[in-house]
């Protein structure tokens, strides 16, 4: 019985070694904590916004009201307390609307961009792939309204970049200029809007970012950038990268990389929009290629994979956020307006908490 007890504390002794060892042996960056127990629960507002259908697709905030979207319509709750209007789209909505001057664009159809100046009482107008044209002679003309309207951006210029394809060939993109209602200007001496691309990149899997005045495309794990002139230059500069997501802190940009060769992910920060890239840090996370990123009162939070974390730039750490009370599958949006924050659930519906409550 000695014998057991000694071995006993022995056991334990080591146990408690080895527990030491290897917290201090851990990377802080890679430290996460857990949200407190007792964290405020999410509140679910879809019965008081009106909105039946419980799917949350994403949540936006303009400074005067707020927009949540559904598959089927668009529903804005001014930040006056007013009643909620609601604009029912022509079709299920396949994409997340982007905003513009009042103005929200959906694609809603393969051939059909979908405007709602929610902000006034203007009818609803449209974009159609005949009007976009195409540069390559080679490339069906879409005249014929026979490609497929895939994704949406805009910057803070009011261009809107727009990705089509025609079935047959690589996608394409294209840059309208939108006027101060929100709406395009075509001009009449140009027969396309076609984005010139380098001639080493084929158009695949793709993602715009619209950063301040800047598109970035993110596509076939390239990273491209949009001049003002409508052409496409590669920022990717090293072979070896292959980019898994683009987002923007202040005056910063920042890219979550993946290096082939080290088999890691790797945090890089530019100070010329995208020009040239400096590593900052191994990080953990972000495995996701589909991670968004928002910007609430100057913090970062990214949800992915149904997660929801803040992400602290400085130690290139991420800390789990409360999602008690949330229903539903991935987060689809998160926006803060007037001191509480609300979140598009997929599956789920719209919910909201206190600012203060949304970071314990």
């Amino acid at each position: 019985m000695k014998n057991l007890s000694t071995l006993a504390r022995i056991i334990t002794l080591l146990a408690l070694i080895s527990l030491v060892f290897f917290s201090c042996s851990k990377n802080p960056n890679y430290t996460q904590v857990v949200p407190e127990e007792n964290a405020t629960a999410w509140v679910r507002i879809d019965s008081l916004l009106g909105i039946k259908e419980h799917f949350g697709q994403s949540v936006y905030a303009d400074g005067q009201q707020l927009i949540f979207s559904t598959p089927k319509a668009l529903y804005t709750y001014p930040a006056s307390g007013a009643a909620t209007q609601s604009f029912r789209f022509d079709k299920d909505a396949y994409t997340r609307p982007v905003y513009y001057r009042g103005v929200a664009y959906i694609i809603q159809s393969d051939t059909q961009i979908k405007c709602i100046p929610y902000a006034t009482t203007d009818i609803p107008f449209y974009i159609s792939l005949k009007e976009l044209g195409a540069v390559n002679s080679i490339r069906t003309q879409f005249a014929a309204n026979t490609g497929i309207f895939d994704a949406l951006a805009i910057n803070d210029k009011g261009q809107l970049l727009i990705e089509a394809n025609d079935n047959n060939f690589p996608q394409s993109l294209y840059q309208i200029q939108l006027d101060n209602r929100g709406r395009p200007l075509w001009d009449p001496a140009r027969k396309s809007y076609q984005i010139i691309l380098p001639d080493s990149v084929q158009l695949s899997v793709i993602r715009p970012y619209s950063i301040g005045d800047k598109f970035f495309i993110h596509s076939d794990y390239k990273l491209l950038g949009i001049t003002d002139k409508a052409t496409a230059n590669d920022l990717t500069a090293n072979k070896d990268w292959s980019v898994n997501y683009v987002f923007s802190s202040g005056d910063m940009l920042y890219a979550v990389i993946y290096s082939k060769a080290e088999s890691k992910l790797f945090l890089y920060q530019s100070t010329d929009k995208g020009s040239t890239w400096q590593r900052q840090a191994p990080i953990a996370t972000f495995q996701s290629r589909w991670a968004q990123v928002y910007s609430i009162k100057d913090r970062l939070v990214v949800s992915y994979d149904g997660r929801l974390e803040e992400f602290d730039v400085k130690t290139y750490s991420f800390r789990p956020l409360s999602l008690k009370g949330l229903m539903g599958l991935g987060i689809n949006g998160v926006a803060e307006q007037n001191g509480k924050v609300y979140v598009a659930v997929e599956s789920g519906g719209f919910f909201v908490k206190d600012l203060a409550d949304f970071w314990r």
